[in-house]
């Protein structure tokens, strides 16, 4: 059976974890679910690009580190709870140094168009 690790990935983002990351967005579980699940594969693609060479790998692994260990365990506490600005700022930063602004800004445009969430270019 071949793993299919975006799969895998959405399937751990519970409608729970939706839910509150679409309230702390201010929008409904449904365009938050169509935004996960058009942004994952998106990222997955751009980090498999990345792994394909060695100072990507590396950018990677750099990036990885400086994740929690345990941050996928209460995922909608750290988006949600009292530190979530931070939490958000450091992902946001993590994946800027790994993509770059153009990149984030059209993935980020890309997914919210897909979504149907207002602002999108």
């Amino acid at each position: 059976m071949a793993i299919n690790i975006v799969n895998d990935a959405i399937r751990m983002i519970t409608p729970g974890v939706i839910d509150k990351i679409a309230g702390a967005l201010g929008i409904n579980g449904d365009l938050a679910r169509k935004a996960l699940t058009a942004a994952l594969p998106a990222l997955f693609s751009v980090f498999a690009g990345k792994a394909a060479s060695a100072s990507g790998a590396r950018d990677l692994f750099g990036a990885v580190s400086q994740v929690k260990p345990d941050l996928l365990d209460n995922l909608a506490g750290a988006l949600t709870g009292p530190k979530s600005n931070s939490a958000i700022q450091g992902g946001t930063s993590i994946l800027t140094s790994l993509l770059g602004d153009n990149a984030l800004s059209g993935i980020a445009g890309a997914v919210a168009k897909h979504a149907g969430l207002g602002g999108a270019a």
